[in-house]
């Protein structure tokens, strides 16, 4: 059942959001079970390109990337429109059979990708072309309704903890052309054969439906949209606190699930180990009063998973791609360690060209309601 239309909410920050993943695609498949799989496994999807990337003025070498084997030798947008298909096929009936919410309830979607960054250089004939392609496919499916289409970049992320109603998402992203490689390659550092960390060039796409949890909660879901409720708690929604910060806010443990996304490099990699090397001192110090064997002397976290290795960096599909893993991981505990998790932390991050970092941590749990 939706909620009275005469309900307000407050417009205030909502510190969590209930989310709905409707469907996705990536290198691993379409479903959570299959994401999950294959980065447990690492699977290993990466293959080296044909064109080699220009290092420096005298050294080249093929970069790692991960295709979605249909959309093989097609042109990026044809690649992001056949996705976009894909999403949009089943997401009528998803709305209704995954979410406590009716179409109706449905009055903005926005569409997330790089195309709409400023920076990024494309025809602009071409992406107009583009839009109105998906605008059409999106009215198909809410032909009752009057919704707002909004075409964003990711940068947009920063406004779904100020959201009052539902929002689908619809975020899509392929970076197999020349240009979309020389765009990355300017702000980050592309992962070469036999080369140090860095980015693999990606795509895929996922559907979601947010909301603001007090509104979802409000709604008499259904059993099938209790099972697949997820709850997002924001750990900096004003972008302020360090990831040391956030880390000790949130009470993150040395043995808590981690998944990292954005782009994974060394600039990060450091970072990371910058931010979170007290949880390593702390497990040690632990390890030592209770008089059991020491860590090596680089510990890792004992689980930590970062999708995008496995099935490229999906720009604006990234985040939720991480979201997706954290899903399967809460319904789907066929992993080897001791016990299975009530929640899970996803830790995105962004690098400008200056090399400054932005982190953000979610804890990522089953709804409250299930």
């Amino acid at each position: 059942m939706s909620r009275p239309h005469n309900e307000r909410i407050n417009p205030s920050f909502n510190s969590t959001l209930s989310c709905y993943v409707l469907s996705a695609i990536n290198a691993s498949g379409t479903t959570d079970a299959a994401l999950y799989n294959a980065v447990l496994n690492n699977v290993l999807y990466t293959e080296p390109s044909l064109v080699p990337l220009t290092l420096d003025k005298s050294t080249t070498a093929p970069y790692l990337h991960v295709e979605l084997e249909a959309l093989q030798d097609l042109e990026v947008d044809e690649r992001m429109l056949l996705m976009v298909d894909h999403l949009l096929k089943t997401l009528k009936a998803n709305v209704t059979t995954i979410t406590p919410f009716d179409h109706d309830d449905i009055k903005q979607v926005w569409v997330v990708s790089h195309l709409f960054e400023n920076n990024v250089q494309s025809n602009k004939n071409s992406v107009r072309a583009w839009q109105q392609h998906v605008q059409s496919k999106i009215e198909e499916c809410f032909q009752q309704n009057k919704i707002t289409i909004r075409f964003v970049s990711k940068r947009s992320f920063n406004d779904i903890f100020t959201l009052t109603e539902p929002v689908l998402l619809v975020m899509v992203d392929s970076f197999h052309s020349p240009e979309c490689v020389t765009q990355l390659k300017s702000a980050h550092k592309i992962q070469v054969v036999k080369g140090k960390t860095g980015l693999i060039v990606g795509e895929g796409a996922i559907c979601t439906l947010l909301a603001p949890q007090p509104l979802a909660a409000s709604t008499s879901p259904s059993v099938s949209a209790n099972e697949r409720a997820l709850d997002i708690e924001s750990f900096n929604p004003e972008q302020k606190l360090s990831l040391n910060a956030q880390l000790k806010q949130a009470k993150v443990g040395f043995n808590d699930v981690i998944v990292q996304v954005g782009v994974h490099d060394e600039t990060w990699v450091k970072h990371w180990y910058q931010q979170s090397h007290y949880l390593v001192e702390t497990n040690k110090a632990a390890q030592t009063n209770n008089n059991l064997v020491s860590e090596p002397e680089q510990p890792d976290f004992l689980s930590l998973y970062t999708p995008n290795t496995v099935v490229g960096y999906t720009g604006a599909a990234d985040f939720f791609t991480g979201v997706y893993f954290a899903q399967a991981w809460l319904h789907f505990p066929l992993h080897q360690h001791t016990e299975s998790t009530a929640s899970i932390y996803v830790v995105e991050h962004s690098i400008n060209q200056q090399h400054d970092i932005t982190a953000s941590l979610y804890r990522v749990s089953l709804s409250a309601n299930n």
